[in-house]
């Protein structure tokens, strides 16, 4: 689907990304920014009670190049062969990893949905740790299913996820549908 070009009054430009390595001279990509006249030049600072993480906001959202205030939306672009800019990633659901490695939050819940054992799934990441965190609402006809092949039969979800031997398969379940994925 396609959005159609920016207005004649705004300006959009791609910033590097070092971090998460999106560069534009390796492939036209990096996050994109929007400027000109029809941006506002930045979140509200009440003159008479200025907010300490509003003005800290706005040194990380609102940059200048130019002469032009910029807003940096933390969606990541890139340019096709015909000067489009297609959003490829959010710098936000970037999860950095131990090692230093990127992983979409959003493309490990994506897997996670896969799983017939899985209704809802959301990851959280810290930045420095060696995983994610997936906290999992089960699918509960799925979930009754595997307890009665686990020798755990009960109809109450709620009792089933207390179950060591259910959480050690749905855990080596949604492992494995992450990993094919």
């Amino acid at each position: 689907a396609q959005v159609g070009p920016p207005t004649s009054v705004t300006y959009l430009r791609l910033r590097d990304w070092e971090e998460g390595n999106y560069l534009f001279k390796n492939g036209q990509r990096g996050e994109i920014l929007l400027g000109g006249p029809s941006v506002c030049s930045g979140y509200f600072i009440d003159p008479k009670n200025p907010d300490d993480s509003i003005i800290k906001k706005n040194q990380q959202d609102f940059v200048t190049i130019d002469n032009v205030r910029y807003f940096c939306t933390g969606d990541i672009g890139e340019i096709d062969a015909l000067g489009r800019i297609k959003v490829i990633d959010r710098k936000k659901d970037l999860f950095k990893g131990a090692t230093g490695e990127y992983v979409a939050l959003s493309k490990v819940e994506a897997a996670l949905k896969l799983s017939k054992y899985c209704e809802i799934p959301c990851v959280l990441g810290r930045i420095g740790e060696s995983s994610v965190i997936a906290l999992i609402s089960p699918a509960v006809p799925e979930l009754i299913a595997l307890a009665k092949s686990l020798q755990e039969p009960s109809e109450d979800a709620l009792e089933l996820c207390t179950k060591p031997a259910i959480v050690k398969a749905l855990s080596e379940a949604l492992t494995q549908q992450c990993k094919k994925a």
